[in-house]
């Protein structure tokens, strides 16, 4: 019994839809990535498939090598972690083809910006929980070409490194949670060019939020920007103003007022 032409061809469009829909299954963990406990699949950090381990002692060659493997097979994201990991682990990152690398409790430096800077794919990087981490030489980032997303928290980053993370112009998303930044390090970040989404917590410096920097609010981008600000002395006054008066002469789209402050501590919105 033969079949009609129409309904072959439909049965074979439809094997092949869902052939293309069908997830492909992450990679094997390497035998040398299991004693880190790496896992390879969803991960907060990024989207995508992410490779994930934590390392107390230094990671070794044949781990390294491992890592280099699966990257060059597509797993560019990395969230990585402990206290073996080191500003001279940075330079071998530095080696892979990353979009996203996310470093957690390491004994960093600031000597890891200059081995940073040359990773020209990466696209998303988070330090935490390094407070020998400054700020001190962050001005290298200006040099990496795709950088969008920026998170520091937990570490002793400060004033040093605002005018670097202010240099990176292709920048979209920034989060500082409690860091060292002040007022003065913060209004670096007048009149960026990119910047969507900026959100700050408080910080073990000293900033007011409370009007004195003006510079913070004359950031200017094509997209309305989302800044959550967990300033507990704005609640009784909710003095805040964004001054929109300094982009309407620069800006090539109409500016979109749909601004939003949040008081995270007190819950107030507004």
């Amino acid at each position: 019994m033969r079949l009609p032409l129409c309904l072959c061809l439909a049965v074979l469009c439809f094997t092949a839809t869902n052939a293309l829909a069908a997830p492909l299954a992450p990679p094997t963990v390497p035998e040398a990535l299991k004693p880190l406990d790496a896992k390879i699949g969803g991960h907060w950090a990024f989207k995508g498939t992410v490779l994930s381990f934590k390392a107390e002692q230094p990671v070794t060659d044949e781990q390294w090598k491992a890592i280099e493997s699966l990257a060059a097979g597509g797993v560019v994201n990395v969230y990585a972690g402990g206290k073996g990991i080191g500003d001279a682990d940075f330079e071998r990152f530095a080696t892979v083809p990353l979009e996203g690398l996310s470093v957690d409790g390491a004994t960093i430096t600031d000597g890891v910006f200059a081995s940073i800077a040359k990773m020209k794919t990466l696209k998303a990087l988070g330090l935490s929980h390094a407070m020998k981490l400054t700020g001190q030489g962050a001005t290298a980032l200006a040099a990496m070409p795709a950088l969008e997303t920026i998170s520091i928290g937990g570490t002793g980053f400060g004033d040093a490194g605002m005018a670097g993370i202010a240099a990176v112009k292709t920048l979209k998303k920034l989060n500082l949670n409690h860091d060292r930044m002040t007022d003065v390090g913060v209004a670096a970040l007048a009149n960026h060019p990119a910047i969507e989404s900026f959100m700050i917590s408080p910080q073990m410096g000293q900033i007011k939020g409370d009007g004195q920097s003006k510079g913070m609010w004359a950031i200017k981008g094509d997209e309305s920007i989302l800044f959550h600000l967990p300033f507990p002395s704005l609640v009784p006054s909710c003095q805040l103003k964004m001054d929109l008066s300094p982009l309407s002469s620069t800006r090539t789209k109409p500016i979109r007022p749909r601004f939003r402050l949040r008081i995270v501590a007190n819950e107030v919105l507004q």
